[in-house]
């Protein structure tokens, strides 16, 4: 037998039918993969909306987590105050309330800052003396004091404020010691009610 020699021209043959060959192969798949084309962009689409949804409802879900913490902690945040920042936040709310000129403004503003060192006074007395409950002497004794210095503190606001702002603020007082008996008693009630034994 005779080996057949292959010369160059040959081989270019052989490897342009080859070539012919794959792409034949490609063509004939061709159609396969245009159709999984349509379904990797659907599959794309649900991937992007799944994400955009996990997103929404993250962000809802954290905005939501922190409202209520602004609420609550606002006790925490006015504690967290220096007492000049706090004399300038009582400052502000009663500018707002009963549309303080510039003057006004400056004259109330010791009282304020007088008030606000009177009130801490009585609360590291309190703070002294936790250990022990008050007596009903003490704490009568506590409130005539707290009383007095209240009206002392009315008289100076009244020499300065209008007639209106007067009323206006004392039924600003009212009120917010109104919200504040509110609280007290709502507190109460969730304290008595997880007291109480279940049926």
């Amino acid at each position: 037998m005779e080996e057949k020699k292959i010369v160059p021209e040959d081989q270019e043959i052989e490897e342009w039918i080859m070539r012919i060959n794959v792409l034949n192969f490609g063509l004939n798949h061709f159609d396969i993969l245009q159709s999984y084309k349509p379904k990797l962009k659907n599959e794309n689409r649900m991937k992007k909306l799944i994400i955009a949804a996990l997103l929404v409802i993250g962000i809802s879900s954290f905005a939501q987590e922190t409202q209520p913490e602004k609420k609550s902690n606002k006790g925490q945040q006015r504690e967290k105050m220096s007492p000049e920042q706090r004399n300038q936040v009582s400052l502000d709310r009663m500018t707002t309330e009963l549309k303080l000129d510039a003057n006004q403004q400056e004259q109330i503003k010791p009282i304020i800052a007088e008030q606000s060192a009177q009130l801490q006074a009585m609360r590291d007395q309190r703070m002294a003396s936790n250990a022990k409950e008050l007596t009903s002497e003490e704490r009568k004794a506590l409130m005539l004091k707290r009383n007095e210095e209240k009206t002392a503190t009315d008289t100076k606001l009244k020499a300065i404020l209008t007639p209106e702002q007067f009323k206006k603020m004392k039924e600003n007082e009212a009120a917010n010691r109104e919200k504040m008996r509110e609280a007290r008693e709502s507190r109460q009630s969730g304290e008595g009610r997880g007291n109480q034994p279940q049926e």
